[in-house]
């Protein structure tokens, strides 16, 4: 199913704290959100190309008849960069951490024997397998126990 991004209540970002399991159990709709992120980033980069395109054609002989097209081609882009934020400002009310975004490279925070660690997450990889210490970053993953 779609995800409705205004429907989330979560904690914030700062208060949320996982269990490997309530982490998994979010990896669809994860999945769901990254799709729509990629979907928008590959809409902004078309919009950004066609603006680019109108504005380069530009001159004062067809300013008037450019002029449409160049508003739908900034509004266009507006719109799929805002695509993008509201999936970023929705995995953050998520409690998500998002350390990168091409690829996906996302960190759920979590108690390990008494210590603060991150469970982490990269695109393409079919579950939450792997956790870090706060400060190691993704080469300082390790397989979860």
């Amino acid at each position: 199913p779609a995800v409705e991004i205004s429907e989330y209540t979560g904690a914030e970002h700062d208060e949320k704290v996982f269990t490997p399991a309530e982490a998994r159990a979010l990896l669809p709709e994860i999945c769901a959100l990254i799709d729509r992120f990629n979907q928008a980033r590959t809409g902004a980069s078309a919009a950004a190309a066609t603006l680019e395109g109108i504005e380069s054609s530009r001159t004062a002989d067809n300013a008037a008849a450019v002029g449409r097209p160049l508003r739908l081609a900034r509004e266009e882009l507006g719109l799929q960069v805002e695509g993008m934020r509201d999936v970023v400002r929705f995995l953050h009310r998520m409690g998500v951490r998002i350390t990168h975004l091409d690829p996906a490279l996302l960190d759920f925070p979590s108690r390990m024997n008494g210590h603060m660690v991150y469970l982490c997450w990269q695109e393409g990889e079919a579950t939450i397998a792997f956790w870090h210490d706060m400060t190691a970053g993704f080469a300082g993953r390790r397989p979860l126990p």
